[in-house]
């Protein structure tokens, strides 16, 4: 079987109605789920499940329909400046951070609770969730800054991507995948546009390395921004609305710098009609 129809075989509809299925399962399990898996421990399984089902469908239609996954992933770039990333990184970061506050400013007013509750989420257990926090803790780092970027390079950018550009051309692959991880995120903006920009590096690059060495620090950094928090106190006082709506300035001065170079960026390393897709590179 060819590559190209072998990938044309590869439907999204597939993997929505996998995705539907399996995220009803887990609503079950959350509602029935005893006292001993309500907490860290029932958090951990659901974020193995979750990503263990997108893993299992990834190998199901591969071997189907015998796609490769050496041309999924790409070859090493021995030449590549690495360093890049880390000013990619943190432009996405900054970025982020002004998307965020622009998402949820004028929401803060609509409904301040939801945004509180939001503000004052935490990325780490302490002894007051559970009796083992650090192994707990290790597990959340392990599946986010590990798993989580390899799986959801692989799917968004190695999958989806590609089988969209196949269907309906390059740009519409780049858009429209990384609008559906975005509406996956939080902040929907920042991670769209960071959709955008692991799109571009995998297309350009060739390669599924970069793009998830990117996730990672992405995710590591933010991880580690958290931890930092923590060992300064600020998780010790919480952040009020109030607080948080007083900071929309320092969002819009990020916004100015950073919107400006997002789009240079973006401009730069769009795609050419011509250019080909990694897995038929």
């Amino acid at each position: 079987m060819e590559t190209r129809n072998a990938f044309d075989s590869v439907k999204l509809r597939s993997l929505a109605f996998w995705m539907v299925l399996s995220l009803i399962v887990i609503i079950i399990i959350m509602g029935t789920r005893g006292p001993e898996l309500d907490g860290p421990l029932g958090d951990i399984i659901l974020m193995i499940l979750f990503y263990a089902i997108i893993v299992v469908w990834i190998m199901w239609k591969f071997k189907s329909f015998h796609v490769d996954y050496k041309k999924i992933i790409g070859k090493f770039p021995p030449d590549y400046k690495w360093w890049w990333i880390l000013g990619i990184v943190a432009l996405l970061i900054l970025f982020s951070v002004g998307t965020f506050w622009l998402l949820y400013y004028p929401l803060s007013f609509i409904a301040p609770s939801y945004v509180n509750g939001v503000l004052n989420e935490t990325s780490f257990y302490t002894t007051a969730d559970t009796t083992s926090p650090l192994a707990y803790n290790f597990l959340i780092v392990l599946i986010t800054v590990l798993v989580a970027p390899v799986v959801e390079e692989f799917l968004f950018r190695g999958v989806i991507l590609q089988r969209l550009a196949v269907k309906w051309g390059t740009t519409a692959g780049v858009l429209i995948s990384s609008f559906i991880f975005g509406i996956l995120h939080g902040d929907i903006l920042g991670a769209f546009v960071f959709g955008i920009f692991m799109s571009l590096l995998y297309i350009n690059t060739r390669t599924l390395l970069v793009p998830i060495a990117c996730h990672i620090l992405n995710n590591g950094l933010a991880f580690g921004l958290s931890f930092i928090g923590i060992l300064l106190g600020e998780s010790e006082t919480a952040t009020t609305v109030a607080q948080f709506q007083s900071g929309i300035l320092y969002a819009l001065i990020l916004l100015l710098v950073t919107v400006p170079i997002v789009i240079y960026f973006v401009c730069k390393n769009w795609p050419k009609k011509d250019t080909k897709l990694p897995y038929f590179a």
